[in-house]
């Protein structure tokens, strides 16, 4: 089944409920308007209607009245009045028979047959005022007669009039049964409402809750793919919903775990390269130190053993040699305090102002008697004067220590220190004709108890902290140091220090 957005789903439900129950209220306002407004007029006409049948009623009962006052005193004055009293009784029924006509169903026979005994009626008053008027000997029994007819069209009238009675008693029945039926239907249509209501429930519950039930399930599938190790699973295809929402939530979570786990994994082999780094280290820093200490104990165990017996020559000759394995071992373990001051932060420093040309001049003749020894050329070229802001020993420490390993690994040729201006810092380069330096190793050398191990390399002396210790003292100073060369021609260190505008 094709994932649902239950945002939209959601909004097609409360439509659909929402425009169900618009439309069947519509519908129950608008058949209620329609049988109260057939109510209300159906009841201003019955109102009318039996005020009107009332009224004949009345007049009926007047008439009557007038018959029995005139029986009583029969003369002209009563008969004149009697047929006023016919006539507005005549009126009165006819004004209902029209009112009628304009109803549905009309009563036409009944009030054909109240017409009939109404001109009955007239045509009995008419012949009893000729009657009256008369001096026959006849007079009183052609009154009596006309007075018996009328009583028979008076008799008649009423039965008429109850009959129109009794038929509008029979249509407010049957209005009232029609209103009962549809109020009854009102009542099916609240039920059916309901039950369509609650299927509609029902089916909507029925969809939303499968369609859940499968995006769950695709959020289950990917914590599964997360927690089995697959951390580069990601959802596809998510829509605008709370669903996607956490979906989006969750392809975060994972990207993030998967950057994490990457972390790790690169600390870790970091981890297990310095730890290789570092047991190199100790291997060929234990043999540093004992190997001076050998040459150490060794000459002074001579000294000690053939004191009597040695010339003068040899015993400085080994006293030479026994200074120059403490001064190689002093310089190891001044250089692995060094460093460890720096790591802990504890490094005493003093910044000043000063020309780095004279510190640079400086380190150069210091190692220029060990060139000297090899008979390699030492030449430097100081670019004037070169104001930087430092620690003056510190920086001639660094160009010492490159210095010393320039001629450590060179046998033939010659050593430059050239210095130039570049941007806004100093650039010093330290170049020699010796082995060189590999393009992988070149990489490696600076880092802690890192050293390049060539077969070139096996035969010199070194651990490798000058050169970790000299980037980090640059570093110190906002520097940096780069090197460059191939292998068997030679390598060049460059080093690079801020330029200071103010005046020495």
């Amino acid at each position: 089944m094709r994932s649902l957005n239950y945002k939209t789903f959601r909004r097609a439900i409360f439509s659909a409920y929402a425009l169900i129950a618009a439309v069947f209220c519509m519908a129950l306002i608008y058949l209620g308007e329609k049988e109260i407004s057939k109510s209300r007029s159906y009841a201003e006409n019955e109102r009318t209607y039996v005020e009107m049948l009332l009224s004949c009623r009345n007049s009926l009962n007047l008439t009557e009245k007038s018959l029995h006052a005139f029986s009583a005193a029969p003369n002209p004055e009563k008969s004149l009045e009697l047929n006023e009293k016919i006539l507005a009784l005549k009126k009165q029924l006819s004004s209902l028979s029209d009112y009628d006509s304009r109803r549905r169903p009309t009563d036409t026979r009944l009030f054909a047959e109240l017409e009939e005994s109404i001109s009955l009626l007239i045509s009995a008053s008419r012949a009893l005022s000729d009657d009256i008027s008369s001096n026959g000997v006849s007079r009183n029994i052609l009154i009596s007669e006309d007075m018996n007819e009328i009583a028979k069209c008076l008799e008649s009238v009423g039965d008429g009039t109850q009959k129109l009675m009794r038929k509008d008693l029979d249509r407010v029945e049957i209005w009232q049964r029609q209103s009962f039926y549809f109020f009854n239907r009102m009542q099916y249509l609240l039920v059916i409402f309901f039950v369509l209501t609650t299927v509609f429930s029902v089916i909507a519950s029925f969809l939303f809750s499968r369609a859940l039930k499968n995006s769950l399930k695709k959020l289950s599938d990917g914590t599964r793919e997360i927690r089995d190790g697959r951390f580069n699973y990601r959802f596809d295809k998510i829509q605008n919903d709370e669903i996607g929402q956490v979906m989006l939530d969750f392809n975060t979570m994972a990207t993030q775990i998967e950057q994490q786990s990457e972390n790790i994994l690169n600390a870790n082999r970091e981890l297990q390269e310095a730890q290789k780094q570092k047991d190199s280290f100790l291997s060929n820093m234990s043999h540093e130190l004992r190997t001076p200490l050998n040459s150490i104990i060794g000459f002074s165990e001579l000294i000690t053993q053939r004191a009597e017996t040695l010339s003068p020559e040899k015993n400085r000759g080994y006293a030479k040699r026994i200074l120059s394995s403490a001064e190689h071992l002093l310089e190891l373990i001044s250089n692995l305090l060094e460093i460890t001051k720096l790591d802990a932060g504890m490094l005493k420093t003093s910044f000043s102002n000063f020309d780095l040309g004279p510190c640079i001049s400086e380190a150069v003749e210091m190692l220029r008697p060990m060139a000297e020894l090899k008979t390699l050329a030492l030449s430097a070229s100081i670019h004037g004067t070169m104001p930087v802001s430092g620690d003056r020993q510190l920086l001639r420490q660094v160009f010492v220590n490159l210095l010393d390993n320039a001629v450590k690994f060179t046998e033939q040729g010659n050593i430059t220190v050239s210095t130039s201006a570049d941007g806004n810092e100093y650039r010093i380069d330290i170049a020699d004709t010796g082995i060189g330096i590999s393009d992988e190793n070149q990489k490696a050398i600076f880092k802690d108890f890192q050293r390049a191990e060539t077969g070139l390399t096996s035969n010199y002396k070194g651990t490798g902290i000058g050169l970790t210790l000299s980037k980090r003292l640059i570093e110190m100073h906002k520097g940096r140091i780069i090197v460059s060369g191939k292998l068997n021609e030679g390598s060049v260190f460059s080093i690079f220090i801020p330029i200071i505008k103010e005046r020495i």
